[in-house]
């Protein structure tokens, strides 16, 4: 899914990305609602962010199977950046390395992202 909505904040525009094949329902969404503030903003990404995620749950003995992951979210590497002027466009003192705790389950076949939370207190 990061990979994806890497491309997708490149451009502001996720048409061109497979983020529907990774994320599903609220993550969906709120990728999509940050996509479309960017996008009103005039501000892209640059870069790349890394990631490490890690399996801290998993319940198979029900449909749909669901899991929880834990991530460390760098964006040390990863600007915004206003698309006409290519200017940063960084919040002075944003923290850089965080926590997103994120849930998947199977839709169908397939894992997916479901939602995500980002918490910016909890540095990594």
């Amino acid at each position: 899914m990061r990979a994806e909505q890497v491309k997708a904040y490149a451009t502001g525009d996720s048409s061109k990305t497979k983020l529907t094949s990774y994320a599903f329902d609220k993550a969906l969404a709120k990728i999509q609602g940050e996509l479309f503030d960017y996008r009103q903003a005039g501000v892209v990404f640059r870069g790349s962010p890394s990631s490490t995620a890690k399996v801290t749950d998993v319940d198979l003995s029900q449909t749909p199977h669901q899991a929880a992951v834990q991530e460390c979210f760098d964006t040390t590497h990863w600007t915004p950046v206003v698309k006409a002027t290519g200017k940063d466009a960084s919040t002075p003192g944003q923290i850089r390395r965080y926590t997103v705790m994120g849930s998947v389950r199977t839709v169908g076949t397939k894992w997916m992202v479901v939602d995500f939370t980002v918490e910016k207190t909890q540095p990594c």
